[in-house]
């Protein structure tokens, strides 16, 4: 897998590990599977990422349009394509994160559904620097 093999992940390393591992033994359990996905995903997407001698895009998710936005040619595909693939990026973020809050909420009777979108909200607002808010700016 990609992701495991070219970004350090400290805690998701061992989540894609066991996700390959079902997905190689066949695995029919689609909670398990969900569960593991969602993780990845957080981890990746909760990870304030910065430029290193390894990785001139450090952001996954940034590498990852880069390398779907290359044609044959090696040219770049035109804005208005690339639109559609943030827009996919960012309908995936939007589900993964209210499944979040909706956990966090219910996990502790402390803490409401408004109080863990509250503690997500960096994480899928525009205006820093982190992965949501890197599409939001490659859309305007």
């Amino acid at each position: 897998m990609l992701l495991h093999d070219l970004w350090f992940l400290p805690d998701a390393n061992m989540e894609i590990t066991k996700l390959d591992d079902m997905l190689q033994a066949g695995s029919l359990n689609q909670s398990q599977l969900v569960q593991h996905i969602h993780t990845i995903l957080l981890k990746v997407w909760m990870t304030p990422w910065s430029k290193n001698k390894f990785h001139i895009i450090p952001d996954p998710m940034e590498s990852c349009l880069a390398l779907l936005t290359l044609n044959h040619d090696s040219s770049f595909k035109a804005p208005k394509e690339v639109t559609t693939l943030i827009a996919k990026f960012e309908y995936c973020m939007h589900p993964t994160f209210l499944r979040e809050i909706r956990a966090c909420a219910s996990s502790d009777p402390e803490v409401d559904k408004v109080d863990a979108c509250d503690s997500l909200q960096p994480w899928f607002m525009e205006k820093n620097y982190l992965t949501f808010a890197h599409l939001w700016s490659l859309q305007h």
